[in-house]
């Protein structure tokens, strides 16, 4: 398993603080869920059964699936979990990456944090305009630095996963080009836009976003609460926490935040280099 650099940070609380393996099921779960209703949406809206407009429905069981999916990044590798969550949503753009592509990209993010190395850093860098445009293509990004860096270490399940979301994207175009229109512009601008926010919010040292993110959160905790789930919330609310001890289940995160500034120093003091 590739771990990220505060592991050993990790190591350093009780274990009871861990995400436990009944937690991880549970997650497993929730995000298989996510996944079959978007399935059931598209099935409904491209046969016509339904209002193609219920697949605005769509990015926002995504959003909840990933996060779902990032709790179980941080414990599980791709074979540990059922084939409907290693594949991920179809249709996201011609090739994109199934969960072990995400779950080394996350990884990496909390590897070179803060560096040029982040893959996420250009959602934090420059004007916050130009960086909303780009989180549009926050897909594509994450796929091509993807197949660059880890190109040499694909299996033939990596192949499978690429030929199936070929498949999907292409059947789903021919299907109903119209209907498919709906569905991937919605998820692509509202997943980019909430990858935005949420990178914005939490990386962005003394930027508005994160201001008003935490004073939105402090005064109506039910708003994210209720979509996202509260525990899950916990990981946006403390996310200096999360960085220092990736390994915490959410839910325990509000106990041990006090710790993260003993943690942060050695997690930032000497950032690493990528490689290819």
């Amino acid at each position: 398993m590739t771990e990220s650099v505060t592991d050993a940070a990790t190591a350093q609380i009780p274990s009871s603080t861990w995400t436990t393996p009944a937690e991880l099921r549970r997650l497993e779960i929730s995000a298989t869920l996510c996944l079959v209703l978007i399935w059931v949406l598209i099935i409904c809206a491209f046969q016509g059964w339904l209002h193609p407009a219920v697949l605005l429905i769509a990015p926002l069981l995504y959003i909840r699936f990933e996060l779902n999916a990032h709790e179980l990044i941080h414990a599980c590798r791709a074979t540990d979990l059922n084939p409907i969550v290693r594949y991920m949503p179809a249709g996201q753009s011609i090739y994109h990456m199934g969960y072990e592509g995400y779950r080394r990209n996350h990884l990496d993010h909390h590897r070179f944090v803060g560096t040029k190395d982040d893959p996420e850093r250009y959602l934090v860098d420059g004007p916050a305009w130009l960086a909303a445009i780009k989180s549009v293509g926050c897909i594509d990004v994450a796929a091509v630095r993807y197949v660059r860096l880890y190109h040499k270490s694909f299996t033939w399940r990596d192949y499978l996963e690429a030929l199936f979301h070929v498949a999907a994207f292409v059947g789903l175009l021919l299907w109903n080009w119209r209907v498919f229109l709906v569905y991937f512009v919605s998820l692509r601008v509202m997943v980019g836009l909430a990858d935005f926010f949420f990178h914005r919010s939490l990386h962005a040292e003394g930027d508005p976003i994160a201001r008003w993110f935490r004073r939105i959160d402090k005064a109506y905790p039910w708003l994210f609460g209720c979509w996202l789930g509260r525990h899950m919330t916990s990981i946006l609310v403390w996310h200096d926490a999360h960085h220092a001890y990736p390994r915490v289940s959410a839910r325990n995160l509000p106990e041990v935040e006090q710790l993260a500034g003993q943690a942060e120093g050695a997690t930032h003091t000497e950032p690493a280099t990528a490689t290819a």
